[in-house]
């Protein structure tokens, strides 16, 4: 519990560090994906 809740910390932290490019760049590997 104490891992995953670290883990989420982590993710918000990186999120909020790199900023939207960070997220585009998920969303466009993510469409990549589907096709």
């Amino acid at each position: 519990m104490l891992k995953c809740n670290y883990l989420k910390c982590f993710i918000s932290v990186t999120i909020s560090t790199y900023g939207d490019s960070f997220y585009e760049l998920f969303l466009y590997r993510k469409s990549i994906w589907a096709l």
